[in-house]
């Protein structure tokens, strides 16, 4: 709150370290993936942008349901409940998957699901920095 800037730059900055740090911990393993099974190393990159892009849609949505949620409501009570919305989300790109892989093959669901990810956090980044100045978070 100190920090003399938008609070837009402020949390996009914070939540792109923790996505930053999801894709250094993702490579090694997709890296690995490639020259286990010999798959094309484009398709590899767009399975590392779309569980990037996902991990940046449920960061921002985790932050708008803990700005929603009222801070006195029980710990345990606000956890299960995101976990369940969270699992929700998970459910919306799994049948974006499905659909891009019915219309296109593994192409298009790649497609399909890194821009649903990134519509669905880029609503709800643009939803939570309003709210922590806004003084409701």
């Amino acid at each position: 709150f100190l920090v003399p800037d938008s609070p837009y730059r402020k949390v996009f900055f914070a939540l792109m370290s923790g996505t930053a740090g999801t894709a250094i911990d993702l490579l090694p393993a997709l890296i690995a993936g490639i020259i286990l099974t010999g798959e094309n190393p484009l398709v590899m990159i767009g399975w590392l942008l779309t569980l990037v892009v996902m991990d940046f849609m449920l960061s921002t949505f985790g932050l708008l349901l803990e700005a929603l949620l009222p801070a006195s409501a029980l710990d345990v009570a606000k956890s299960v409940l995101q976990m369940m919305l969270r699992f929700f989300m998970i459910l919306v790109i799994t049948v974006l998957m499905a659909v891009g892989f019915l219309i296109g093959g593994v192409s298009a669901a790649v497609l399909m699901t890194t821009a649903g990810g990134l519509i669905i956090g880029g609503l709800c980044f643009l939803a939570y920095p309003s709210m922590l100045h806004g003084g409701i978070a």
